[in-house]
């Protein structure tokens, strides 16, 4: 009896893991699907438990042909979760350098500060002890604005825009802008920032972003906002740099998405930038309170030419997410001559759906 109470159990869970890992395939952009996305960690872990069941029912009674169907499938799942994470762990080639001859650096620095972060003296003295060059503080309303003066003097140029609710995003440089302007490409709640600096001898374009997580509950509405917003500003900020004029360029920010869903690796192959976590680390940075449950969802990318020497989280007190730091190496010399991207026909008509979609359908659709 035991033994067959196992066996339910153990194809109840493999049927539920089977459903998480299937629901990232379907091409839509409701939040249920798309949050699956989120915990191939998770669900490469919790393989172990069907497994267990199935092995403590055949040590109950006899291996039969449905212990294999089970591990035959639980196998399945795990290669398929196994598959996606592997990229972001030292035992694949990482797609960005560490070095670049004749090179200058650039330390750059995310932090969603948590608009309902109270420590925020705490938080100054990390972003001042970071000492990078540039700062990218996403969810900054007036209190936080309000407290900035202590950087300002370290940080004299700035650009972007402070709301509440966590819908502010601002640029802190040690560098002047050459060109600076706050976006809003498809919310106007949602604000995204593109500037160009000049760390040395040639300018660097910088897009910020910070879309509209799927599952949010949305305020004016009953439902969750889907992924459409989300997607669509990937993909436009895809766009940009796959027709702009080649430069070296970053684009990063707190994007509520992780790196290997469908949607990021179509931005890459769009834009050709470069994921420096690949061939190097996982570097997940949200929930900070909850290990368990922590996912990937601030980046940094960077167009071919560009290396990362340092790749690494910070922690961030009484935030929600971890910072990331990096240190961005930029060649000297003459820009890039072209951007590599590796669209296909197929991408690019996905590209032009997902820019419809966003502007056409309700967003709890």
């Amino acid at each position: 009896m035991a033994a067959q109470a196992l066996v339910w159990l153990s194809a109840a869970s493999a049927f539920v893991l089977c459903v998480l890992t299937v629901l990232p395939l379907i091409r839509t952009g409701h939040w249920i699907a798309r949050c699956c996305d989120f915990p191939r960690l998770q669900i490469l872990a919790l393989c172990l438990v069907p497994l267990s069941f199935v092995v403590l029912s055949a040590m109950l009674a006899t291996w039969e042909a449905y212990h294999t169907s089970i591990l035959c499938a639980l196998t399945l799942i795990a290669a398929w979760q196994a598959w996606r994470i592997l990229h972001y762990t030292r035992v694949w080639p990482s797609d960005v350098p560490t070095k670049v001859p004749s090179s200058h650096s650039l330390d750059v620095m995310i932090v969603n500060l948590d608009y309902e972060n109270d420590k925020k003296a705490e938080v100054l003295s990390t972003l001042h002890e970071s000492k990078a060059d540039v700062l990218l503080l996403i969810e900054i309303d007036d209190k936080w604005n309000n407290g900035l003066d202590v950087l300002r003097k370290t940080y004299p140029f700035e650009h972007g825009v402070v709301r509440d609710d966590g819908l502010g995003i601002l640029i802190l440089s040690q560098h002047k802008f050459a060109e600076a302007e706050v976006c809003h490409l498809v919310d106007d709640q949602r604000a995204s920032i593109r500037c160009i600096i000049n760390p040395g001898s040639q300018p660097v374009e910088l897009y910020a972003l910070h879309p509209r997580p799927p599952g949010l509950k949305a305020q004016d509405r009953d439902g969750r906002y889907n992924s459409r917003e989300r997607d669509a500003e990937l993909v436009l900020v895809a766009k940009h740099v796959r027709d702009a004029d080649p430069m070296h360029r970053m684009v990063l920010g707190d994007l509520n998405d992780v790196a290997w869903s469908h949607t990021t690796r179509l931005f890459q192959r769009l834009s050709g930038m470069k994921d420096p976590r690949i061939g190097r680390a996982y570097l997940s940075t949200f929930h900070a309170e909850y290990p368990l449950l922590r996912y990937p969802l601030d980046h940094i990318f960077v167009s071919d030419e560009l290396g990362v020497s340092k790749l690494k989280r910070i922690k961030v007190p009484g935030s929600d997410h971890f910072g990331v730091f990096a240190t961005i190496l930029i060649p000297n010399g003459n820009s890039p001559d072209s951007n590599d991207e590796n669209a296909t026909e197929s991408d690019l008509q996905e590209a032009e759906d997902i820019v419809d979609a966003a502007f056409e359908k309700d967003p709890t659709d």
